[in-house]
């Protein structure tokens, strides 16, 4: 979802704004299992594989709120 607003401040000064939710909606849960359970997955983490430790299995992530801002201005005319 992604809401936005404008706001002319001046004639020459415009503020753009919004925020952004963004998530995975279970994109990482297969026939009712977690990724955790995955044999790749197992097999790295068996072997040792240096990545495995630092990120872990892919999980849904709720709370990814992105704030937006822009700002737009027209230069004075010579």
């Amino acid at each position: 979802m992604y809401a936005e607003d404008s706001w002319r401040v001046t004639s020459r000064l415009t503020l753009n704004y919004g925020l952004r939710y963004d998530t995975t909606f279970d994109y990482f849960t297969a026939e009712g299992q977690s990724q955790a359970n995955n044999v790749a997955l197992l097999t790295l983490k068996a072997i040792e594989v240096p990545f495995f430790d630092a990120f872990g299995a892919p999980h849904d992530y709720r709370r990814n709120f992105d704030p937006r801002l822009g700002i737009a201005s027209r230069p004075q005319a010579p």
